[in-house]
This record gives structure tokens, C-alpha cells and sequence, in this order.
């Protein structure tokens, strides 16, 4: 089996060279400035999630902020916020589906684009001094079966995930500085608090 490094906070490092992917929520820019310079200045994708759009075209200056990509079901968008991307040939992806939310659409589009780490070992690298305590894992969209970690307070050990049952929103790191090791069959989405 195939083993694949994270290190998700290392594009904080002013020495990190590679490209990530960002994806801006409807939430208020106002406190995060420094935090979505830097990672904007990283980022090879750039996607604004239906009102995220508004934060950043209301927060910057929009010609500076070009997204590749504005998806939802567009029910938080201003029209004249929408009017301006489209205007600068910003992929527009309507996703109207109710059974998901903007969030988990906007992931499936990524994952879809992206190489894909299902079947993989994932180690994810959680030394960067910007790590606070919470972390953890959602399965995006659908069950995600034969999912086992190590480095985690609370490890999982062959277990399915999947809304409306087993999902990791609050767990936290063992205390050893080693990477959290996951294995699933299906993509999941890491979360971990951060301090900047």
C-alpha cells in the first residue's frame, strides 16, 4: 500500500514553495486577513462557496480576488457579487441539491478534480507549532467503510463513518508529535483547529 505525507499547516510557514487549495465559506473575513493573504498567495485552486463569494468581494478589492471556481446553490450570493465574477469568466457551478450541504457539493466538485488519496495510507504531519487541540474526520457525501487511525486520542479502528451515524468532529491528538496515520476506503475530510 501506498503512503501519501499531509502536512496541512506548512503553507503558514513562509518557507513553504508548494500550491494548496482554497476554499472560502460564508463566514466573515474581517478577523482573518493575514490568514487568507497568506494561504490566497499558496493557493493553485481557489473556490468561493456561494456566500463566500460576498465575504471576499466585501472584504478586498474583488479585481484582486479572482476565483477559478463559485459553487452552492447560490441562495446566499448576491446577484451582483454573482454579476461580477461571471463578468471575469469565473467557472460558475450551480449545485441546487438539498441533500447535501454547499460545503460537501463544493468538496465532491474538488475531490472529483484532484488526485485522490482513497486506499492510501495518509500520514498527516501535525508539528508546525500552529496545531491547537481539536481535530478530525467527516467522510464527504457518502459512507466511508474501513476507516482505522493511529495518533488520535480517540482512534478508529475499522470502523465505518457516515452522517447520521459515526463522524469525528471532536477528537484530538495522543500527545506523541507523531503523524495521525488514517486509512479509509473512501475520501475523507481532515479538520483541525489552527492558531495564527
Amino acid at each position: 500500500m501506498s503512503v501519501y505525507l499531509w502536512k496541512p499547516l506548512t503553507p503558514l510557514l513562509d518557507s513553504y514553495v508548494h500550491k494548496v487549495a482554497l476554499v472560502v465559506l460564508n463566514q466573515s473575513l474581517e478577523t482573518q486577513t493575514k490568514l487568507f493573504k497568506t494561504l490566497w498567495k499558496k493557493a493553485a485552486f481557489k473556490i468561493f462557496v456561494d456566500g463566500g463569494a460576498n465575504q471576499v468581494y466585501s472584504s478586498f478589492d474583488p479585481t484582486s480576488y479572482i476565483p477559478d471556481l463559485i459553487t452552492g446553490d447560490f441562495d446566499s450570493i448576491k446577484p451582483n457579487v454573482r454579476d461580477f465574477y461571471k463578468q471575469q469568466n469565473v467557472e460558475i457551478i450551480e449545485t441546487p441539491d438539498q441533500n447535501f450541504t454547499d460545503f460537501t457539493k463544493c468538496l465532491k466538485i474538488l475531490f472529483s478534480r484532484m488526485d485522490s488519496s482513497q486506499g492510501k495510507k495518509n500520514m498527516i504531519e501535525i508539528n508546525t507549532g500552529f496545531e491547537d487541540e481539536m481535530c478530525g474526520l467527516i467522510p464527504v457525501g457518502s459512507l466511508c467503510e474501513h476507516v482505522t487511525t493511529s495518533g488520535l486520542k480517540y482512534n478508529l479502528h475499522d470502523q465505518s463513518m457516515e452522517f447520521g451515524q459515526l463522524i469525528s468532529t471532536s477528537n484530538s491528538y495522543d500527545g506523541s508529535k507523531e503523524p495521525v496515520c488514517v486509512e479509509a476506503s473512501k475520501p475523507l475530510l481532515w479538520t483541525m483547529e489552527i492558531k495564527y
